[in-house]
């Protein structure tokens, strides 16, 4: 329901409900008086508030509570004033109203005069929006000294604000600075896999929170030369070259370098990485670059191959095979000539 046709329905009742509020002529022969405490003046309110009378004058006994003219049960008497609280989690995020009535100690409804008359108040039942955070879930760092960050909004019809941010890191608690809405903290972590949340409240208590996890590495992944390693390789071909790289975390990428100049990415291939590569004849050094998932590198040992140069020969024409050759030619063609001359014309 829109706010203002709350706001309409109990203009209504004040106008037409005698029963509910007292009238001009009721409130000449009040028999109490009764001042509305919390909520009022739009306040807002979350999921669960507590209602709060006073009464100013007047033998009263109890007060009924009533939000958006219906019935919601009786206040308890406390020592300065009477309260209740209600769940108003079914009740919408719009603008609500309440009131009271008086009764005696014989349980008869008495003329009180209500200050205000109305109270009125918004529910918000929306969390606070945790919009961004770094570093990002399953993110792996190269770095000991972490900084977390988390940016977050509240929101709703009529957002009551965000009001308590928290980062955990490993179970450990982190009150974080707030720098205009982003909320930071650092922490010193060991090498390996942490767990770390963030909790965030806004001003009625609506909560929300997230579970992160993050990778600390700090050494670098482990490359081994598998082949050319110090050998000839056949000439005219492309050379195959195979490595093994290897991360706790994960190896990212490998990159192969021949005499210095780096040529391209190896595929990888379980915990094996290879690139066919077309090199010229002649000594060659090679090497790799493996990085793993947090930024690591390290190179490989030095590895060494020669291709000798492509022989390329000439044919020469061997006189005994041309001979046969040279002599069917010639035994076809007197074979012709022969039955030329003998057809008969």
């Amino acid at each position: 329901m829109r706010p203002w046709v709350n706001f309409f329905l109990a203009i209504l009742v004040l106008l037409a409900c005698p029963c509910v509020f007292s009238t001009s002529q009721e409130s000449r022969t009040a028999q109490a008086e009764v001042r509305l405490l919390y909520p009022i003046n739009e306040t807002v309110v979350g999921p669960s508030a507590t209602f709060k009378a006073e009464v100013v004058t007047g033998e009263v006994e109890k007060l009924r509570l009533f939000i958006d003219g219906k019935p919601v049960g009786y206040m308890q008497r406390g020592s300065k004033y009477f309260y209740l609280t209600v769940n108003l989690s079914n009740f919408g995020e719009v603008l609500h109203y309440w009131n009271v009535s008086a009764y005696n100690a014989s349980e008869e409804r008495i003329n009180a005069t209500l200050n205000p008359r109305l109270g009125f108040f918004y529910v918000d039942l929306s969390p606070p929006y945790i919009k961004k955070v770094e570093p990002a879930n399953n993110t792996a760092l190269n770095v000991a000294n972490v900084t977390f960050k988390t940016v977050v909004f509240d929101r709703g019809h009529k957002p009551s604000g965000v009001g308590k941010v928290r980062i955990w890191i490993d179970n450990a608690l982190y009150e974080p600075i707030n720098e205009s809405g982003t909320y930071i903290t650092s922490a010193i972590l060991e090498e390996g896999l942490h767990e770390w949340a963030v909790e965030t409240e806004d001003r009625v208590g609506n909560r929300i929170s997230y579970a992160f996890r993050l990778i600390v590495d700090l050494s670098p992944p482990e490359v081994v030369l598998i082949s050319p390693v110090n050998e000839t390789v056949p000439s005219g071909q492309n050379v195959t070259f195979l490595v093994r790289a290897t991360d706790e975390w994960g190896v990212s990428r490998v990159e192969l370098y021949i005499d210095g100049v780096r040529v391209c990415l190896m595929e990888p291939s379980g915990e094996y990485y290879v690139a066919s590569v077309a090199v010229s004849p002649g000594k060659h050094v090679w090497k790799v670059l493996a990085f793993d998932v947090a930024g690591n590198s390290a190179f490989s040992e030095n590895g060494y191959f020669y291709m000798p140069p492509q022989i390329v020969r000439s044919i020469t024409p061997d006189p005994l095979m041309i001979l046969p050759a040279v002599a069917l030619f010639a035994t076809t063609v007197a074979l012709l000539v022969y039955v030329k001359i003998r057809r008969p014309e």
